[in-house]
């Protein structure tokens, strides 16, 4: 069976006997098939509807639809062609047939799974073999043709050898016979013959020069009047990344002045508070003082009697105790309000109030 890619060919069967099928398409089907089979056996006009093709694969077979494409069909069955048979059939014989058929299908549905299976396994194993194989044959290759390059080499390199002892010799046979000079002499022969064939091309040569060097000139030129310019924005540029970097540095100290500006007027007001704070301080300092002078200057201790042997300069809270209502009193004429006297305020931390408290009797260290 001979498929080639021009002119793919299909072997059909029909009534015992093989015909190949040539001239086929993409668009080809199974009803153009049997239409082609039955007009070269058959004189008589036969329906198409009448045959089907049925593809058959050791011994299993299924019926192809008329609009399923030939080609698609035996492309897929790719290397496995030689075992895949399409036979044409009447439909009649097909019904009679189709019991015994549907039996085998049953009996060999499963296996036909297996076989494929197998047979892949089976193809698997064969071309890693050839993988494995084909490796080893390159990798012999490859060793030969280093060995072949290396002697290629070697040989190449001797015949240089010979090449340069060759050119010696001829070099020392020609000083022997024209002398050391031979070289000179021959170059000056050449010239001397070449001269007066020269002598007419001098002018040309000469004024393509004049015009060579005048062109050159140009270009140089146009190159220092370039170069020139190049400087002069070279210098413009500098001087103009200097004005630059000093309105930078402007901006930079209007941005520092504005903060110390900044920094000055908070430490103004922080000072003005703390000016306001410290007055306030001093007022009730002097007004703590000046109560204190009242309390050290208005109780006449005169009157109370007194251990001799007991010192003067300690005295409790009880002793004081005639004195109180008198002091209270004082209080509320004293400083229009600024420090409250009352007689049961024990959170005041200023005068004798202070010394009346719930856990005892303090002693109060004072002079009378």
């Amino acid at each position: 069976m001979n498929v080639s890619d021009e002119e793919p060919e299909v072997p059909v069967w029909f009534q015992g006997t093989q015909k190949w099928i040539t001239g086929l398409t993409r668009r080809t089907t199974c009803d153009d098939v049997i239409y082609a089979v039955l007009c070269d056996f058959c004189s008589k006009h036969v329906g198409v509807s009448e045959y089907l093709i049925w593809e058959r694969w050791r011994g299993v077979e299924r019926p192809l639809r008329g609009r399923t494409k030939v080609l698609k069909l035996w492309a897929a069955w790719d290397k496995m062609t030689s075992n895949v048979q399409l036979v044409i059939r009447r439909v009649e014989s097909v019904v009679d047939s189709s019991s015994e058929v549907s039996t085998r299908r049953v009996k060999r549905r499963k296996s036909r799974r297996r076989r494929r299976e197998e047979e892949e396994e089976e193809e698997e194993g064969i071309t890693t073999e050839f993988k494995e194989n084909r490796m080893t044959y390159l990798a012999k290759v490859v060793a030969e043709r280093e060995g072949l390059i290396q002697k290629q080499e070697h040989r190449v390199q001797m015949i240089d050898e010979d090449i340069a002892q060759h050119e010696d010799r001829i070099h020392h046979l020609r000083m022997r016979r024209k002398g050391s000079n031979y070289l000179q002499e021959a170059y000056l022969r050449t010239g001397e013959e070449s001269g007066s064939t020269a002598s007419s091309n001098d002018d040309y040569q000469i004024t393509e020069y004049s015009k060579q060097l005048e062109a050159y000139l140009e270009l140089s030129a146009k190159v220092l009047a370039v170069q020139d310019q190049l400087e002069k924005a070279q210098q413009r540029a500098a001087e103009l990344s200097e004005l630059i970097a000093q309105e930078a540095g402007k901006e930079d100290l209007e941005e520092e002045l504005k903060k110390a500006d900044d920094l000055h007027e908070k430490q103004g007001k922080e000072l003005s508070v703390l000016d306001e704070s410290i007055k306030e301080c001093d007022e009730t300092l002097s007004k703590q003082e000046r109560f204190f002078a009242d309390l050290t200057e208005e109780p006449d201790c005169d009157d109370i009697p007194l251990a001799k042997d007991e010192p003067k300069t300690l005295r409790t809270v009880e002793d004081f105790e005639p004195y109180r209502t008198y002091m209270t009193y004082y209080r509320r004429k004293e400083d229009d309000g600024v420090i409250k006297g009352q007689q049961d305020d024990s959170n005041s931390d200023t005068g004798l109030s202070s010394l009346h408290s719930d856990e005892g009797s303090p002693v109060l260290e004072t002079l009378v």
